[in-house]
């Protein structure tokens, strides 16, 4: 991924010694950056709308709005990525059918926890990955006057895809 990207981190859960214990786990992990707790639903449907976090550890069970619940009220093209982090291993299926990238057992094993921090950084650099193609795309088809190119065949072309109607400045 090239530099160290900080892990902008939400953590969800309605009990406040739950929340202490991630984010001590957390600290650990240098690249981590905790930008927001919250104790219910509601707040944190409002705060990742508003921080815009890359991930966000969310407990499913809480009183008010459970934690699908705000799974749906934050989802969109810019949803994070989403962990669940619970002491009811029966909602896990639920959990991936609704696109989580980890659903984490309390108490949270350390190494576990490792490994889903790097799953989260390998999906990151998947999604700027992504980005990147599509803004590729995007500038592609301005030069090209071609709406939909086909970045692939271009990449196959090289530099003589594009055309030569631009002025060529000579050293």
């Amino acid at each position: 991924m090239g530099d160290v990207k900080t892990l902008r981190t939400v953590i969800v859960d309605d009990e406040p010694l739950a929340r202490r214990g991630l984010v001590l786990r957390l600290a650990r992990f240098g690249d981590v950056e905790i930008v927001g707790e919250f104790g219910n639903g509601e707040d944190a449907v409002e705060g990742i709308r508003t921080l815009r976090p890359d991930l966000v550890f969310l407990d499913i069970q809480m009183p008010v709005m459970d934690g699908f619940e705000v799974l749906r009220s934050i989802a969109g093209p810019d949803m994070p990525l989403v962990v669940f982090a619970t002491a009811f291993d029966q909602h896990a299926v639920r959990a991936f059918e609704q696109r989580a990238l980890d659903y984490l057992l309390k108490p949270i094993d350390a190494d576990r926890l490792a490994e889903t921090l790097e799953r989260a950084r390998a999906s990151l650099g998947d999604r700027a990955a992504a980005g990147q193609r599509d803004r590729l795309v995007e500038l592609l088809a301005e030069i090209t006057g071609d709406p939909a190119p086909d970045l692939d065949a271009l990449l196959d072309e090289g530099v003589g895809a594009i055309g030569r109607d631009r002025v060529q400045v000579l050293p």
